[in-house]
């Protein structure tokens, strides 16, 4: 987590929480002035999910396609982000309007 935090800046995202399946739930990252739907799946125990499911903005600081760490705006919990490698899930998951 530390070599992502030092080497990506920190950049606001809207985001769409879906709900957990049989993992962590899965935030939709939508850049702005982009119709880009990147996928990422949260990974923390259930007891901190909160703090990314009431959300409507998260910062993430890393390369978007590839994970990284997401945070409320504040800084403050830090969570690992990664994508959803497999490809009909992931496509899934970014059909669902956010």
């Amino acid at each position: 987590m530390r070599s992502r935090l030092r080497r990506y800046p920190w950049k606001p995202y809207r985001v769409n929480v879906l709900p957990a399946g049989l993992g962590g739930p899965v935030v939709q990252l939508r850049p702005k002035d982009s119709n880009t739907v990147f996928i990422q799946s949260v990974v923390a125990l259930n007891f901190r999910w909160r703090y990314v499911r009431d959300s409507d903005t998260l910062w993430f600081c890393g390369v978007p396609g590839q994970g990284g760490v997401l945070a409320r705006p504040g800084g403050a919990p830090l969570l690992w982000a990664r994508p959803i490698r497999i490809a009909p899930l992931r496509h899934w998951h970014e059909r669902v309007p956010g």
